[in-house]
């Protein structure tokens, strides 16, 4: 398990050590360039950066330590990002993310950062807490147990970070130690195209600092019969199937993470601001970006090569790209018997054994998601 322990104390540290957060008046100019817009938005969002992180290996910590999808979970992710979306990614794993490497590579992104620019910092890996203190951290690759904290990196570290930031957006995206309690809204309700155009560009013209984590004050698993823990699993899907190609981070959160991870284990996943007020950051949000047209047309192909070696997550990413018309013609028969096929491939990996995908299909049948019938 990687567990991770943190008491609401700690979520209004945070708040508390961000209130000034979204004034600093540092500016440096970005070096990767702005995504591409429509032409009737009334404002471009700026460049995204994303540090992913993933550490499985623990080489001071002992055998039952070590954890076995954190890597699996940031590669993917990474790819993700940096194949999908808009993002420039820097991806450290095991000894890459020591703590020095970490703290290092914070300040390289911060250097790059713009004004206008969005930061998502992922992290899979072990957390702590420590109650004597009433800190919680991260464990680097070189972390040390159990009461040296040498190489370990508190969350007031990466706070401090965010007063010298200057993006208008930084998500954390947390399978760790990032969690505490919050007050949920409802998923967004039915909107009209113009509707969700003008939700998108307020989040976009507002500021924001962002939490979403696999867990709060329980324990969180590593893996769940699967190549992915249940949070990761869950993640890795709502980018891949989240309509339209623009989105704020709580409606991913809402839609895919929220009842699929607290559904299916004993953790609950948290989406709030890191202050106590979001209205102080101009009402934004973290706003994903999916590459255009021409990205899309080599990653439909990629996906299909995938898909013919039976590869459910291929199989649902080409269905998804048949039904927006992203990359191919749109083609919405196609999609479903894309959809049917991934069900079939996880019909037969459950009955297999696949403790991971008869979770996923219980999920669809409940939800009635991918056409599966609702199961009541």
């Amino acid at each position: 398990m990687r567990l991770r322990r943190l008491p609401l104390v700690l979520m209004a540290m945070l708040w508390a050590v961000t209130t000034l957060l979204g004034n600093n008046p540092l500016s440096r100019p970005a070096r990767a360039q702005a995504p591409a817009w429509s032409q009737q938005q009334e404002e471009q969002p700026g460049p995204y950066f994303a540090l992913v992180i993933g550490i499985d290996e623990y080489p001071k910590l002992n055998k039952q330590s070590q954890l076995k999808t954190a890597v699996k979970d940031a590669e993917e992710i990474a790819r993700i990002l940096r194949e999908d979306y808009e993002f420039e990614v820097v991806l450290l794993r095991n000894r890459e993310a020591n703590r020095d490497g970490i703290m290092s590579a914070l300040n390289s992104v911060n250097r790059k950062l713009s004004k206008d620019g969005n930061l998502l910092i992922y992290y899979a890996g072990h957390g702590k807490y420590d109650s004597q203190g009433r800190k919680a951290y991260w464990l680097a690759y070189d972390a040390d147990e159990p009461d040296d904290n040498t190489h370990w990196i508190s969350a007031d570290e990466i706070t401090a970070f965010f007063w010298r930031m200057s993006a208008r957006h930084i998500l954390i995206v947390s399978d760790s130690c990032y969690s505490g309690g919050l007050s949920m809204r409802e998923a967004h309700p039915g909107f009209t195209e113009s509707d969700w155009d003008k939700y998108v560009q307020k989040m976009i013209q507002g500021s924001s600092r962002t939490l979403m984590s696999s867990g709060g004050l329980e324990p969180v698993e590593d893996d769940h019969g699967g190549d992915h823990s249940v949070f990761a699993n869950a993640l890795i899907r709502g980018l891949a199937q989240m309509t339209p190609d623009t989105f704020p981070a709580r409606n991913l959160f809402n839609d895919f993470i929220q009842v699929r991870v607290g559904g299916s284990s004993e953790q609950m996943p948290q989406y709030d601001f890191i202050r106590n007020s979001a209205q102080e950051y101009g009402g934004g949000d973290f706003v994903f970006l999916r590459k255009k047209q021409a990205a899309a047309t080599g990653d439909a192909e990629r996906q299909r090569q995938q898909c013919d070696r039976q590869i459910i997550s291929a199989c649902l990413n080409l269905s998804s790209l048949y039904r927006n018309g992203t990359g191919v013609d749109k083609n919405e028969e196609r999609a479903g018997e894309l959809q049917e096929k991934a069900l079939t491939l996880q019909r037969r990996a459950c009955d297999a054994g696949s403790g991971q995908q008869c979770l996923n299909l219980g999920y669809e049948h409940e939800f009635g998601r991918l056409g599966a019938p609702v199961d009541t």
